[in-house]
């Protein structure tokens, strides 16, 4: 603990390309109509309301996949290739649960940390590849290397970090999960002390049993 910042940082002074103008494509898994995973993220945030940070609510959770570009760089011929890339490539593909490990703090924020998952990593790779072929150029990333975590605030500048790290020693065990129903295909931006974005399309992965 010695070794780590004793105060938080800015997230959005380190990604000073986020302005409120910026519009970037790109696949989430989000988690708002995940009753349950929403509630223990109520719980872990009720714990975080005195710390320096801003909470993300419910319809802001998600799971970074692969996208593609800005918008200015997109035509919408563009975008509706990737569009028609990604439906075919998860059609077919399988509804999973997601298992919620722990908490971690960090300067910039705080996240739930997701255990490792083969459903995940296949997800991921194929999106890239649907972007890819669909758009004509590299998606963003490597297909398949995703970083498991959906974030629960973010800092937005220099405060008092202990009650960040005390609330990441309290969930070091967490039993919650979250179904993966569908893929959100989205216009991402920033909004204030968030992310936020706008829906093209939601595209639904099949339900088993």
């Amino acid at each position: 603990m010695s070794a780590r910042s004793k105060t938080t940082e800015s997230h959005w002074d380190k990604t000073p390309y986020w302005t409120p103008e910026r519009r970037y494509l790109i696949c989430f898994l989000t988690f708002a109509d995940c009753p349950e995973f929403v509630d223990v993220v109520r719980m872990i945030q009720r714990d975080l309301r005195e710390a320096p940070i801003a909470l993300s609510p419910p319809e802001s959770l998600h799971q970074t996949m692969p996208g593609a570009t800005t918008r200015e760089q997109l035509t919408e011929s563009d975008v509706r290739n990737i569009r028609s890339s990604i439906r075919k490539a998860l059609d077919g593909f399988s509804s999973f649960v997601l298992f919620a490990d722990r908490v971690k703090s960090f300067p910039e924020g705080s996240e739930i940390l997701l255990k490792p998952s083969q459903n995940l990593n296949d997800l991921h790779r194929l999106l890239h590849t649907a972007i890819s072929e669909g758009w004509g150029k590299p998606a963003d990333g490597s297909p398949g290397k995703v970083l498991p975590h959906i974030t629960i605030g973010y800092c937005n500048g220099v405060g008092d970090a202990s009650l960040l790290y005390a609330v990441e020693e309290k969930y070091q065990k967490m039993k919650v999960s979250a179904p993966v129903n569908h893929v959100d295909l989205i216009w991402l931006r920033r909004e204030s002390d968030r992310y936020a974005w706008d829906i093209i399309e939601r595209f639904p992965l099949r339900q088993i049993g």
